[in-house]
């Protein structure tokens, strides 16, 4: 939904509504002919603070419209852009940290529901094809242009631009088939 940039190598930029426009970025895919090793789906609507009614046509629709498309594309590996927030109920239960991807989810928010429903969407799309899938709960992010985090706890949890770039790298260079992987996205702040 922004205005297309001119980048040099970018191959195809389009400006669609992912939740009610999915089949035609499925027809200009194949009528591009472009083969996907991968989908980085980090579109929705970010704010933790956002009701369910604004939040369900971007997060979750669209989330389930991206995986029938990687399905249908046969995509080998989908990223999904989850949150820290599926867990951030131990925020105020800190007897219980660390936290761990195998924990039980504990949102606090529909935001964090919304991240859970995509989750859940990705580990069954995973448990029902080939596809590698990676939900990358992404902390405390911080892009140098805007103001950094300041809450308690915040450095534990900081994210920098460069440093998801880098597990986006990771997790595409990763050669192992199939599975369904939830990775915590921080960087590595000393104190």
């Amino acid at each position: 939904r922004r205005p297309s940039s001119a980048r040099p190598g970018r191959k195809l930029h389009l400006e669609l509504d992912l939740a009610s426009q999915t089949e035609e970025v499925g027809r200009v895919l194949e009528r591009e002919r472009l083969d996907l090793d991968a989908i980085l789906h980090l579109a929705g609507l970010p704010d933790a603070s956002n009701p369910w009614d604004a939040l369900y046509a971007d997060n979750v629709l669209a989330t389930l419209r991206m995986h029938e498309l990687a399905r249908e594309l046969e995509v080998p590996k989908f990223l999904f852009a989850s949150s820290v927030h599926v867990v951030d109920g131990y925020a105020s239960h800190p007897e219980r940290w660390p936290v761990r991807t195998d924990d039980e989810v504990w949102p606090t928010s529909a935001y964090g529901v919304s991240k859970i429903v995509g989750e859940a969407f990705l580990r069954m799309l995973c448990a029902e094809t080939p596809i590698r899938g990676y939900a990358l709960r992404i902390c405390a992010y911080w892009d140098p242009r805007g103001p950094l985090h300041s809450f308690p706890g915040a450095d534990a949890l900081f994210l920098h631009a460069e440093d998801l770039a880098q597990i986006v790298l990771l997790c595409l260079r990763d050669e192992a088939a199939g599975g369904f992987v939830k990775l915590f996205c921080t960087s590595n702040v000393s104190h």
